[in-house]
């Protein structure tokens, strides 16, 4: 869907920032991660993928989930 999104907006002549989790869905770092506060994995002229920290357990229990999701949205904030 996002994919989709940003390539119309591209298209369009925006500029995009896409920013994500540094943690994959089954737990572990994507490549190329290194505990860093904030990552840029990829740039070019109309396209930033920026990774920030997130919660390992994230998808262990619900409160684990909300801490998940409150460490994402602080993280991305910082990073944005």
């Amino acid at each position: 869907r996002f994919n989709y999104l940003v390539q119309q907006w591209i298209k369009g002549g925006l500029d995009c920032t896409v920013i994500s989790c540094s943690i994959d869905s089954k737990g572990r770092p994507v490549p190329g991660f290194q505990n860093q506060r904030r990552y840029v994995e990829y740039s070019d002229a109309h396209l930033r993928i920026v990774r920030v920290r997130g919660a390992r357990n994230y998808n262990k229990s619900f409160l684990g989930r909300i801490a998940g999701y409150t460490i994402f949205a602080i993280n991305a904030l910082l990073a944005g």
